[in-house]
């Protein structure tokens, strides 16, 4: 989602401008080197600055749960979200695992029947979408055929890691 990183931009840009100024005026101090060869020294240390602010700041956040919380504020969704439906009287039932990092959110899930049988996966295609006031994911959902379904054992019943 571009707005969460242009506060990320924002940051590191700034850092790599005050960093780079900082530089050229003890450069120019210090060096014999010709003025267009310390600019474009100063340029290069402060793109390389910035790429690795951006990186360093993007990682520091993702790795943080309050900071990522802090970050996405409204809109922080990370973790495990389940739903329930009725289609013609039948109850289907399914899970999400909403993954939250700085670059965007990630949606992996499953549906299940009333009799606890898979009966689709989904994938999200996008990160946030905005429209209007509200944000929307594009997912992809793959459907499974009833003879290849496969019962789900009650979590008392599954094994560990499994």
């Amino acid at each position: 989602m571009a707005k969460s990183k242009n506060s990320v931009t924002g940051l590191t840009v700034s850092f790599a401008v005050i960093i780079g100024i900082a530089f050229n005026e003890f450069i120019s101090q210090y060096s014999t080197l010709p003025q267009v060869i310390n600019l474009f020294i100063t340029f290069l240390l402060s793109s390389t600055i910035h790429q690795f602010l951006f990186w360093l700041f993007s990682k520091f956040i993702s790795h943080f749960e309050f900071l990522l919380k802090l970050y996405w504020g409204k809109l922080y969704l990370k973790g495990y979200w389940s739903y329930v439906y009725t289609v013609n009287g039948e109850k289907r039932y399914g899970a999400w695992c909403i993954d939250q990092d700085v670059d965007g959110i990630t949606v992996k899930g499953f549906g299940i029947t009333a009799n606890r049988i898979r009966r689709s996966d989904v994938q999200s295609l996008t990160s946030l979408i905005p429209r209007g006031n509200d944000y929307e994911i594009v997912n992809v959902v793959i459907p499974f055929n009833q003879p290849d379904e496969k019962e789900i054992p009650p979590e008392s019943d599954a094994p560990a890691g499994q």
